[in-house]
């Protein structure tokens, strides 16, 4: 176990397989946690994988493409995830106590994230459901399947900061999000709308200068939540109709 104070990583460097690393982390909106996932992975990967302007650089022979980390205020940050690995990569978000982060992948690789908490969630090519909203009391499995072009953003965000937005924006507190206020932890899964998906793919290819970044993606990952928490308070409606 690797403990910086505010962020702890547990990484095994035993193979499920030949072909399989796997490393578990504990995942914030605070972008330390970045530093130590490059340095844990570096052993998985054999070689160093750099964390540089909240990017990581890696090996060629270890993956390809972007994977970089954004903390756009306190309490909330978003991950790119637009890369390929040359090995199967099986990552476990580690769960913690006092169930404070949220998360949201929205998966835009044309692939399906699958699984529940105890099985991991898995790309595959069945076009289904592509979001995944979990918080961190649960212990969250992804596995990137080797040679797969995987594109995944994920907004984190701790519950002060999202029941902010929800009373700033009067988005409505009914079904999942009534959860929240109540700290109860959240795992499901949801089929992507266009709006969310076009969000999401808005943030994920974006190339902003730094003095316009942060603004621009928080707007963004708002639009994207709202209209995240719209749809699926209106498929609720449906069902208890």
């Amino acid at each position: 176990t690797v403990s910086d104070g505010l962020t702890e990583f547990i990484f095994s460097l035993k193979l499920k397989s030949r072909s399989m690393y796997r490393l578990e982390f504990k995942f914030s909106s605070h972008k330390s946690w970045l530093d130590k996932f490059a340095e844990n992975l570096s052993k998985l990967a054999g070689n160093e994988v750099k964390a540089e302007d909240n990017k990581l650089v890696f090996p060629p022979d270890f993956a390809n493409g972007q994977f970089e980390f954004i903390e756009l205020s306190e309490g909330l940050g978003v991950l790119k995830i637009n890369c390929t690995f040359n090995q199967d990569l099986m990552l476990t978000r580690a769960s913690t106590a006092d169930n404070e982060n949220l998360y949201w992948h929205f998966n835009i690789s044309l692939e399906r994230l699958k699984g529940d908490e105890k099985s991991p969630v898995t790309i595959d090519n069945n076009l289904d459901k592509f979001v995944l909203h979990s918080s961190s009391l649960l212990k969250e499995q992804l596995l990137f399947p080797a040679k797969r072009k995987i594109r995944i953003l994920t907004v984190v965000a701790t519950r002060a900061w999202l029941l902010k937005l929800i009373h700033d924006y009067k988005i409505p507190q009914i079904g999942i999000v009534k959860s929240y206020m109540s700290n109860k932890p959240v795992y499901k899964s949801y089929h992507f709308i266009n709006n969310c998906y076009l969000h999401a793919h808005r943030i994920l290819d974006s190339r902003l200068n730094p003095l316009i970044q942060e603004k621009f993606l928080t707007g963004e990952v708002v639009l994207l939540l709202s209209d995240f928490f719209r749809h699926n308070r209106e498929v609720e409606q449906d069902d208890n109709f």
